[in-house]
């Protein structure tokens, strides 16, 4: 019986939740406050799922599988970056 989804994709996922959860421990700590937009939280889960799991699946030999994953999120990712920049912003905001 195989296990679906594969174990490395549950071990990225956790990695990843490990990761955001210092990331953001060590934020409140040292710079408390410092605030974020909803776009810059997405963007920060997905640039450290995006991190992680080239960690995790480039070694063990997933890469030809996962590469779609690994590039979808990254550009997702970007385009978040990119959306929630304060110049970008400034071109939609209401008049």
């Amino acid at each position: 019986m195989t296990l679906f989804p594969p174990l490395y994709r549950y071990e990225t996922l956790r990695l990843t939740l490990m990761g955001l959860l210092i990331y953001f421990s060590s934020q409140y700590i040292f710079a408390p406050n410092k605030t974020y937009s909803a776009a810059r939280i997405v963007m920060l889960s997905l640039f450290f799922l995006t991190y992680t799991a080239a960690i995790k699946i480039i070694p063990e030999g997933h890469l030809r599988k996962e590469g779609v994953f690994l590039l979808g999120t990254a550009l997702i990712a970007g385009l978040y970056y990119f959306v929630s920049r304060p110049q970008i912003k400034k071109i939609f905001r209401r008049r």
